[in-house]
């Protein structure tokens, strides 16, 4: 996996040892870019950023970048729709044919009880399907409250559920403390998973993340 910038003379290669890096981008102008391009690049005509797996591109999708940690959220429409979709496929795989047919039985059997109280014209649906079985079950994640497990709750929600290929961290260095940083790192190494972090400051420096700094004149350093 690889993922390079047109603006930037460095192709961070995921394919060897190395799975995490730090990119600093001290010229806001390109800062803003390359950041916006990952954010909002499926609202964009034009995105400089490219990812490749075995010399093919591949959608930038495969990306999940996250930049509103104080506003993250394990149970928001996408994580929902991604946990419904995960379900409704596993559901479909495995067969339960005869289990919706006794739920549906079942269904049947209460509607016909309960609206022979009443004197009244009424219908009901007397079948569960699986997409309102799924929609009826309103699955959702456990709430963390410590930021960095929320974080890495996030990552790992979207690793299983929708399989990306790279995260993008942008402006942590700002919220975060080095502990806090180094306990995602560690955890995302032990995860095996590919990481880019992108800030505007050189703050940190951690053992085994490669370093890239864009300075304020485009210089790589």
């Amino acid at each position: 996996m690889k993922l390079q910038h047109f603006d930037i003379d460095y192709c961070f290669n995921f394919e060897q040892d190395i799975h995490i890096y730090s990119l600093i981008v001290e010229n806001p102008s390109l800062y803003f870019k390359v950041c916006n391009e990952l954010i909002n690049f499926n609202k964009l005509d034009e995105v400089s950023w490219v990812l490749a797996h075995d010399a093919q591109e591949i959608k930038l999708d495969n990306i999940l970048c996250i930049h509103d940690f104080f506003e993250l959220n394990l149970n928001n429409k996408k994580v929902e729709s991604l946990i419904d979709a995960k379900i409704l496929q596993i559901l479909k795989e495995q067969d339960f044919l005869q289990e919706f047919s006794q739920l549906n039985n079942l269904l049947i059997k209460i509607n016909n009880q309960a609206l022979a109280e009443m004197d009244l014209p009424i219908k009901s649906t007397d079948e569960v399907t699986y997409e309102n079985f799924v929609k009826l079950s309103d699955y959702k994640i456990n709430e963390e409250i410590d930021l960095c497990n929320k974080i890495i709750t996030y990552i790992d929600l979207f690793i299983k559920l929708k399989n990306v290929k790279v995260v993008v961290l942008v402006s942590c260095f700002n919220i975060l403390t080095y502990e806090q940083i180094q306990q995602i790192i560690k955890q995302l190494q032990y995860m095996g998973i590919n990481v880019l972090f992108i800030n505007s400051v050189d703050k940190y420096n951690f053992k085994d993340v490669p370093k890239i700094i864009i300075d304020k004149d485009l210089c790589l350093i």
